[in-house]
């Protein structure tokens, strides 16, 4: 694109394109996150292919002229460079969808995909888009990868107040109120909207994936309706097995639910061939071995993410440290975690206190990490409402008390973190069975009675 508008149209037309082939299950496509990396290179088709694991490449170019689109497509052999197919498709924008399905098709045919009664419905199933609410929709999901939530969600009701049974731009309005919530507290009533909103996108278009995959996130995350995450993940798997988003949403939900083998799975997918170059996915890799316990492994990934990812040193110390703990080696984590100490005047320490004194407990001294929590509760006011600082999530505070032998306390804190959804509770069993260090109230009914009533056990 040679203006801003051009460029986010174009990029919009790829992200729409490889959504629509991945709707062919038999076609494993590489996501919009893995080759935006490659627009306007100069590489060999063959060095591209290499690097991304892929059998065939689309090549394409658009022109957007006035109400039309044309685009000029090609379907190659990266080692051969030999054109398998090509076409130019022009439409007006209003059939835009009907464009995708239609390349869709040929490339299907073309690498021999079996094309299921199922994929040919929705091959067959293009609705009109207004262009006006589709540039709409175009700009909000450029907005929404730049984490830029207001302004993405104007873009989202933009499009909307167009055409109010656009699903996609539901699902993105949806996105635009979810991912602010990985914070503690989440902004009020966002989930809520969340939820509604992917809700009215799978009922106005049951056939698009991405609102089956925030209904998924929402549920085992929030809602904590870990059947209801199952069956969102699967359905939108069903429609796209190639995306990026769900196999993300996948792999953590598995992880909280400690199904390791479908949690390496998908994380495997996102690593080998959806997303090699990502940093989510090598971070889902890395997590999902440490959980199920393969930590030699967890350590090679940590050299795999290296060699592909850039910038990867400051990271790769963090990554260390969650090894260390994960083999209970807590004496090298506390050496390697001293050195992140903030130093500046007035820095916030609160989150470096806490953390500390966690990792003291873990070794077993008690004196000093009680000295350390002590600091901690000089530096925060737990009776704040909301929190006045991140560290003071509720569970972290159970855990805190838990830590000192106030059992009483700690399950107090734990039914205040149940009442108010907090997110991070999910991985309770994580920090209160931790194998090196469990927590003094692992054995108390209560935390198996906790368990139960958030479906992480039955």
């Amino acid at each position: 694109g040679k203006t801003v508008d051009d460029t986010i149209f174009v990029n919009m037309m790829t992200v729409e394109l490889i959504s629509t082939l991945g709707h062919v299950g038999t076609i494993s496509v590489k996501p919009w996150i893995a080759v935006q990396r490659y627009r306007g290179t100069e590489k060999a088709p063959r060095e591209i292919a290499e690097e991304l694991r892929a059998d065939a490449l689309v090549l394409a170019t658009v022109i957007r002229d006035g109400g039309n689109v044309r685009l000029s497509a090609r379907l190659i052999d990266p080692v051969s460079e030999k054109q398998l197919w090509a076409a130019t498709i022009e439409r007006r924008m209003s059939g835009i969808q009907g464009l995708y399905r239609d390349v869709a098709r040929s490339v299907a045919e073309q690498v021999q995909a079996t094309i299921t009664p199922k994929v040919e419905a929705f091959l067959g199933s293009a609705r009109p888009v207004d262009p006006v609410a589709y540039d709409a929709w175009s700009a909000g999901n450029h907005l929404l990868q730049k984490w830029d939530f207001v302004r993405a969600r104007e873009q989202f009701e933009k499009a909307l107040a167009i055409d109010s049974t656009y699903a996609p731009a539901w699902s993105g309005l949806a996105d635009t109120y979810l991912q602010p919530c990985h914070g503690w507290p989440p902004p009020d009533g966002y989930i809520d909207k969340a939820r509604e909103y992917a809700r009215k996108s799978v009922e106005l278009d049951p056939s698009y994936a991405e609102g089956y995959f925030v209904l998924a996130h929402i549920a085992w995350e929030h809602d904590w309706k870990m059947i209801e995450a199952q069956r969102m993940v699967d359905r939108g798997l069903e429609l796209n097995p190639s995306s990026f988003y769900g196999h993300l949403v996948n792999t953590w939900y598995c992880l909280v639910m400690r199904k390791y083998d479908e949690a390496l799975d998908s994380a495997t997918k996102l690593t080998r061939e959806i997303a090699p170059f990502t940093y989510l996915s090598h971070w889902s890799m890395f997590r999902a071995l440490l959980f199920s316990g393969r930590t030699d492994e967890a350590l090679a990934a940590i050299d795999r993410a290296d060699e592909v990812l850039d910038d990867f040193e400051n990271i790769r110390q963090r990554w260390l440290r969650l090894y260390y703990v994960a083999i209970g080696d807590t004496e090298t984590w506390i050496r390697e975690f001293k050195k992140t100490e903030p130093r500046e005047p007035g820095a916030d320490r609160s989150y470096y206190t806490f953390n500390l004194a966690g990792g003291y407990a873990m070794t077993g001294n008690k004196e000093k990490s009680i000295e350390l929590y002590d600091e901690w509760l000089s530096l925060v006011d737990t009776t704040a409402v909301p929190p006045d600082s991140a560290a003071v999530i509720p569970e972290f505070v159970a855990y805190m008390f838990a830590d000192r032998g106030q059992i009483d306390d700690a399950f107090r804190w734990l039914d205040k973190a149940y009442e108010q959804r907090s997110m991070n509770l999910v991985w309770v069993r994580d920090v209160v069975e931790y194998p090196h260090a469990p927590l003094p109230i692992v054995n108390d009914p209560r935390y198996h009675e906790l368990l139960r009533k958030m479906g992480l056990v039955e």
